[in-house]
């Protein structure tokens, strides 16, 4: 029988790092490391306690650098002068691995003295390997450069391990100031002299190095291959840290080859995983990098939210020359979000630092950036000298991402200032360089330069050209990132292009390009929504669906829901994990059919698909921007079945937005959380006020329109205005009878069919929460149905519903609901016996169906960051629902019952929904005239 081998001392060096953090160490916390060496073996017990510490500050920096500062006064009592600066050099080495720059760089710099007045070169040569990365990690060149040559001194023919480490570190410096290809070439010689000695793991350390190299001149198979290389070799060795250093430049070569998704999942992990062992550097370089990802796929406001995080984290860290990049791409972000000023303050900080650097081809991609700003100032003489003065420096530092934005930039100045032929030169030159990563996710903005330089020239069908490549080049683009959430962000970009195509062609020649023009407006919509229904993603499995179950009753229930409680945080833990796991099983599936929903939306999206489906009724789009600004006003296209279209511009629609929707929506917000007796002296105190913000909203929105008299309309709506009270503004006009809009979410979603009452022998599902109102309401809905020939069989309970399998003509809910912006798992209703969520509607049930919402909040849409389920009306319209009545704020029992009464009277006689919404809001309106009671409530087909 083998006996077991005993661990050996360095086995052991976890356990001994914490018996002295749990405070169990004695004697300063050294007595860990005396009992291995023996009492008096201090140098044998000082030396334990370095490796134990560098070996620790690779797994876990932070825990490291404790250990160590609560040790040292004690060791120093015991050491000598080459053994306080060796305890010098420790704390400098946890320090850097914590991502503390600024300490590090004061310990490595005491250290290499203290060696050097010893006369200990060799030591002096190793600190210096530690001090050049410091240096070169800062920016600090010209020191970095005094140290290598040193370090170089004091190696020569002592320590060839050292000395090659020491280069590695000198290439290092190169490939951040940006001499790629001096470093490359020290990359190569380090790696090969590292592997011909049998030094494994610092050659992999080169390897991550000559990696990053590779990935910045394009050579993305050369550069995955090196980053898989050295994280083997970490992985086998236990450097954790450094393992994930390497994923880091795996999601790095995602990014670079398109993989959206796998990159994003990987920055993700990354982050959590970097502030878990406390190194904070990584975590702020993994910010950065996932700020340049999003910014690069046009997701600007978030990037640059993320990019102010991680600008703090360097600059707290003394990491100056990680902080002027990410100052300048901070203004990137912040000239697309409209903020030149703010973006030029960031741009002269980074620009004094790379000139304090000497860094050339920094300070020449700076410039440019302020060339740009001043563009978008309409300061283009300043511009346009300063980019000739640059013209030089493009030549002599050959970087096409640098020539690329620079002839960008150059074409937008020209166009402004009326030179159309110099500008569409420059852009086409921009857009042949503009190929690789992130440069190509600039093209369709380029694409659209050509096209307004080709238009002032008059070419007209060299116009259309361009805007064509640019609208399709952002819809694949959009199309790569498979993340929903993400894509969401990422359709400002999308939409401005389409925004400047649509405003381009009907200036040109709106009748000549009118076809052309309706085409890009089809196209223009919003596609993330008709995703969402389109991708089944509901279909969850049994496990999953119980635990879904679960948390959300017990974060919705009364009892469970302080902030405080234990309970209520592990079952949000449990919540965020499980959220992560279906984010990732949403991902793959929204993976594989992202190119089949790319090509049905796009011929969907196409008038040809949609306008025979108007059936003689004229289709309104609404193309509201908020951030586009006084030069490009929101507008609306009236769409005539034959396929004429006329652009009508809304110029009061953001000041009433701003100064009536808000106070009104705020008015009925206070009135839903009023106590009956209250509220009903509150609504006749702001009745007045209410119905005229009414009005003043119908003036603003759709007086322009010209809207037929007693007619039917379709509507789409779009994002912003989707919340708007659409049908009760129509019922507010002087014409009689009113307008009656139906709304879509989508043209592609307009149906052919009636959505009135069908006696098909289906039955109905009345849900209830077995409160007295709502049993009161689903009492007279039951009545009216079955007055219809129609089977209503009433529930209060969801597993009731759930195990029904009949085919229902009408689904109405009567119960208190509960919506919630950011967490699709905690919008639900409420039955007797658990909650109904979104997952629960089910085409099996529901094709064709009417679905009736007489819960607050029923037709606001959720806004998740990971799985999506956007709101009801996407449940229920990915269900199958022909039709949807819900509502736009909170609403009191009478005023449901009420609504109900008197729009199931009309359905269930054959009147159409929308046409049976208008009369019911009429006549609620006559018994209940403040709009709290009436206005509430929207329909869908």
């Amino acid at each position: 029988m083998n006996a077991k081998r005993a661990p050996r001392s360095e086995d052991r060096g976890p356990a001994r790092i914490d018996a002295s953090l749990s405070g169990s160490g004695g004697r300063g916390g050294l007595t860990p490391w005396l009992a291995e060496a023996g009492e008096a073996q201090f140098d044998r017990a000082f030396d334990l306690f370095y490796r134990d510490v560098l070996a620790h500050g690779r797994v876990h920096p932070a825990q490291a650098r404790e250990v160590l500062l609560q040790c040292r006064r004690a060791w120093t009592r015991h050491l000598d002068a080459v053994g306080r600066a060796r305890l010098d050099r420790l704390e400098a080495h946890t320090h850097r691995m914590g991502g503390d720059m600024a300490a590090a760089n004061r310990a490595y710099a005491a250290a290499f003295a203290a060696f050097d007045a010893a006369g200990e070169k060799v030591e002096a040569g190793r600190t210096a390997i530690g001090w050049l990365d410091v240096l070169a990690l800062q920016g600090d060149f010209r020191r970095a450069r005094t140290v290598a040559d040193r370090g170089r001194r004091a190696l020569r023919g002592r320590d060839r391990l050292a000395s090659a480490r020491l280069e590695s570190n000198w290439g290092n410096a190169l490939y951040l100031s940006g001499q790629l290809a001096e470093a490359a070439t020290v990359f190569r010689g380090a790696r090969r002299r590292l592997l011909a000695a049998g030094y494994e793991r610092d050659a992999a350390l080169i390897s991550w190095n000559l990696g990053q190299v590779l990935l910045l001149h394009g050579q993305v198979r050369r550069a995955r291959a090196r980053f898989v290389e050295a994280k083997k070799v970490f992985t086998t060795r236990g450097f954790h840290s450094s393992a994930l250093r390497c994923e880091f430049g795996l999601a790095a070569a995602d990014l670079v080859e398109g993989e959206w998704t796998r990159a994003s999942e990987r920055f993700e992990d990354l982050q959590e995983r970097f502030e878990q062992m406390g190194d904070e550097r990584a975590a702020a370089a993994t910010l950065w990098e996932f700020s340049r990802f999003l910014g690069a796929v046009g997701a600007e406001s978030s990037a640059a939210k993320l990019g102010e995080i991680a600008h703090q984290k360097f600059d707290r860290l003394g990491l100056r020359r990680d902080a002027a990049h990410v100052s300048q791409l901070l203004a990137r972000w912040l000239n697309g979000l409209g903020e030149p000023l703010e973006a030029r303050v960031r741009l002269y900080d980074a620009l004094d630092y790379h000139r304090e650097a000497r860094d050339r081809s920094s300070q020449l991609r700076v410039q440019i950036e302020v060339a740009d700003t001043l563009v978008r100032l309409d300061r283009q003489d300043e511009a346009l000298e300063l980019l000739r003065k640059l013209r030089r420096a493009v030549r002599e530092v050959a970087d096409s991402t640098a020539e690329a934005r620079y002839s960008a930039c150059l074409a937008e100045v020209y166009l402004r200032r009326g030179k159309a032929g110099l500008a569409l030169r420059h852009a086409r030159r921009a857009y042949d360089l503009a190929r690789a990563y992130p440069q190509k996710l600039e093209r369709p903005d380029l694409a659209m330069i050509c096209a307004r330089a080709c238009a002032r020239r008059g070419q007209r069908d060299f116009a259309w050209r361009w805007i064509r490549r640019a609208t399709r080049l952002v819809d694949r683009l959009q199309s790569e990132v498979a993340v929903t959430g993400l894509r969401t962000q990422a359709s400002t970009r999308r939409r401005r292009i389409y925004r400047q195509a649509i405003d381009l062609l009907l200036e040109i020649s709106p009748a000549h390009l009118e076809p052309k023009a309706l085409d890009l407006i089809g196209r223009s919509l919003s596609s993330d929504l008709i995703e969402a229904i389109l991708v089944d993603s509901m279909d969850l499995d049994r496990a999953l669906g119980a635990a879904i179950e679960r948390m959300r009753e017990q974060l919705l229930a009364p009892e469970g829901g302080g902030g405080s409680d234990t309970r209520f945080r592990s079952t949000r833990r449990e919540l965020n994990a499980l959220e992560k796991k279906l984010s990732r099983r949403g991902r793959s599936r929204a993976s594989r059919a992202a190119s089949r929903i790319l090509l049905d939306l796009q011929s969907a999206a196409h008038p040809r698909s949609w306008l025979p489906r108007l059936q003689g009724h004229p289709l309104v789009i609404f193309d509201h921007a908020p951030d586009a600004g006084p030069k490009s006003p929101s507008s609306a296209y009236v769409i005539s079945p034959t396929g004429g279209t006329r652009r009508v511009e809304l110029p009061d629609l953001d000041r009433a937005l701003r100064e009536v929707w808000s106070p009104l929506r705020m008015m009925m917000e206070a009135a839903a959380h009023m106590g009956a007796d209250r509220r009903e002296a509150f609504l006749a105190r702001t009745q007045a006020e209410a119905e005229s913000s009414m009005v003043a909203l119908r003036r603003a929105l759709l007086d322009p329109l010209e809207l037929p008299p007693g007619q039917r309309t379709h509507v789409v709506a779009g994002e912003v205005l989707g919340g708007i009270p659409l049908e009760a503004l129509a019922a507010t006009a002087n014409a009689e009878p009113a307008p009656i809009l139906v709304r879509w979410p989508h043209p592609t979603m307009i149906r052919r069919t009636s959505s009135a009452c069908r006696q098909d022998h289906r039955a109905a599902v009345i849900l209830s929460d077995g409160r007295p109102n709502t049993r009161s309401e689903c009492s007279e809905v039951g009545k009216l149905l079955r007055r219809a020939s129609i089977p209503a069989r009433r529930m209060s309970r969801q597993r009731q519903f759930v195990e029904q399998s009949r085919r229902l003509a009408a689904l109405h809910v009567a119960a208190h609901g509960v919506y919630h912006a950011e967490e699709w798992m905690l919008n639900g209703i409420r039955l007797r016996d658990q909650w109904m969520g979104f997952e629960h509607l089910r085409p099996q049930q529901l094709q064709d169906a009417l679905l009736y919402f007489s819960s607050c909040e029923s037709a606001l849409l959720s806004t998740t960051k990971r799985f999506e389920m956007n709101g009801w009306m996407v449940a229920g319209l990915r269900a199958g629902a022909r039709s949807m009545v819900m509502t736009l704020w909170k609403i009191d029992d009478a005023g449901a019952r009420d609504f109900a009464r008197a729009f199931y009277t009309h359905w269930t006689a054959g009147v159409e929904v929308a046409e049976s919404l208008a009369r019911a809001q009429a006549e609620v309106r006559r018994s209940r005239p403040h709009p709290f009671a009436w206005a509430p409530f929207m329909a869908i087909g």
